[in-house]
């Protein structure tokens, strides 16, 4: 029973650091949520850009328009299936 009794409570001290810790995390985002700005990264494109590069897509290499618009491939890749 005491084996048991040291097992479980530095995970209920953990539990609790946890909670405590997303708590805190949750109040620092109501005011930005409630003011409904922008959390996280800007979009890399624009919308037109997105539409440029979906064009281009078909014929082009996908490393190329990359290059020329300064986003990874990844990026390239997100904006073309979003799209």
């Amino acid at each position: 029973m005491n084996q048991m009794l040291l097992l479980s409570m530095p995970d209920a001290v953990s539990s609790f650091g946890l909670a405590m810790m997303n708590e805190r995390r949750a109040e620092g985002q109501a005011p930005v949520h409630a003011d409904e700005k922008h959390m996280g990264d800007f979009a890399k494109l624009s919308a037109e850009q997105v539409a440029t590069i979906c064009q281009r897509a078909a014929t082009k290499s996908k490393t190329a328009l990359s290059d020329k618009y300064g986003v990874s491939r990844a990026t390239l890749y997100a904006a073309i299936k979003v799209a």
